[in-house]
């Protein structure tokens, strides 16, 4: 709850700044992305922690975040680079 909202705008923000956004282009692509990346993050990893910690063995649970976080990365990946 305290770590994505941060990790997220400050994901969204150096990314724009890598990919050579000026200012007023990386704050309107993180309003316009933000939200959407924030609800989705929302969506996707509590339900997976919850299934994480209740069906799957101690001995698996970190190869499971681990193929979610691949996809979730290809997400964040591809809503960053989304012009």
């Amino acid at each position: 709850l305290c770590f994505a909202p941060c990790f997220l705008g400050g994901f969204l923000c150096i990314s724009g700044s890598l990919n050579g956004l000026t200012v007023e282009q990386n704050v309107a692509k993180l309003k316009r992305d933000y939200a959407d990346a924030l609800i989705s993050n929302y969506y996707l990893w509590p339900p997976v922690q919850i299934a994480n910690f209740y069906f799957v063995p101690l001995h698996h649970r970190l190869a499971v975040v681990q193929v979610v976080a691949v996809a979730w990365n290809s997400y964040l990946s591809w809503k960053a680079n989304k012009m």
